[in-house]
C-alpha cells in the first residue's frame, strides 16, 4: 500500500558475508535464475535467443542473446521492468520511477491503481464484465508492448512468462500478449512465440540449481 515507497537501497553486501562460508558463489536476480532453468531443463531447451519474465507482484526478466545470458556492468541487466511506458502515468514504482511497466501492471501495483483484487478484475472478465475486461485488456496491452520493445532490440525467438498473474490467468493474457507483440513489424515478429514457463513456480529454484551444479 506504499509504505515501502520508495525504496532507497543502494547497496547490500551480501556477496562479502557469504564469501565468508563458500568458496563458489553464484549470485542473480530471481529473473535471471528463472532463464537458466528454462533453458536448463524447462521450455528454452537449444534456444539462443530466449527471454523469461516473471509477471507477479513485480515485473523482471532474463535476457538471453547469442546463447549468452546478459549480465550487464553490475549483473543488473533484465531490469526491464523499469522501461518507462508512459510519460502521462502517475502509477509508482517501487524504485521510485513513474510510468514504468512495474509500475503501472504488476500485480500489487496494478491492484492498487485500480483499487479491486485482481482476482476480482480478472474473475469479472471472464465473466465478460466490461469494466473488468478494459483493465485485462489494457494491461496486456502495455505488457505486450514491453514485449515487442525487447524483441526489437534483441531479436529473440521465444518469449517464456511465468510469475502468479501469468501462471493464473494465462489462457485469457496470452492471446493478447502474442497480439500485441505479432501485430507489427513482421520481419522481426514472424515466429515469436509468448509461452508459458514450462517449470513453473518452481523455475527461479531450478534455475539457481542450474547454476550451481557443474
Amino acid at each position: 500500500n506504499g509504505d515501502d515507497l520508495p525504496n532507497d537501497w543502494t547497496y547490500i553486501p551480501l556477496e562479502a558475508v557469504l564469501g565468508e562460508r563458500f568458496d563458489v558463489i553464484r549470485i542473480a536476480n530471481d529473473c535471471v535464475a528463472g532463464l537458466h532453468g528454462e533453458r536448463a531443463f524447462g521450455a528454452a531447451q537449444q534456444e539462443a535467443n530466449a527471454i523469461y519474465v516473471t509477471w507477479s507482484t513485480g515485473i523482471g526478466f532474463g535476457l538471453c542473446v547469442d546463447g549468452h545470458v546478459l549480465q550487464g556492468k553490475h549483473g543488473n541487466a533484465g531490469h526491464a521492468g523499469h522501461m518507462l511506458m508512459s510519460e502521462l502515468s502517475d502509477a509508482l514504482c517501487g524504485c521510485g520511477n513513474r510510468g514504468d511497466l512495474e509500475g503501472m501492471v504488476a500485480g500489487r501495483n496494478l491492484g492498487n491503481r485500480v483499487g479491486r483484487p485482481l482476482a476480482e478484475v480478472f474473475a469479472g472478465a471472464r465473466a465478460g464484465n466490461p469494466d473488468a475486461l478494459d483493465i485485462v485488456h489494457d494491461a496486456a496491452r502495455i505488457f505486450g508492448r514491453a514485449l515487442y520493445n525487447l524483441t526489437a532490440i534483441l531479436d529473440t525467438s521465444v518469449i517464456l512468462v511465468g510469475g502468479s498473474v501469468w501462471r493464473h490467468h494465462a489462457s485469457l493474457l496470452q492471446p493478447l500478449v502474442q497480439h500485441e507483440i505479432s501485430s507489427r513489424f513482421p520481419a522481426l515478429t514472424g515466429g515469436v512465440v509468448v509461452g508459458s514457463a514450462l517449470l513453473e513456480d518452481l523455475v527461479t529454484d531450478v534455475g539457481a540449481l542450474a547454476m550451481a551444479i557443474p
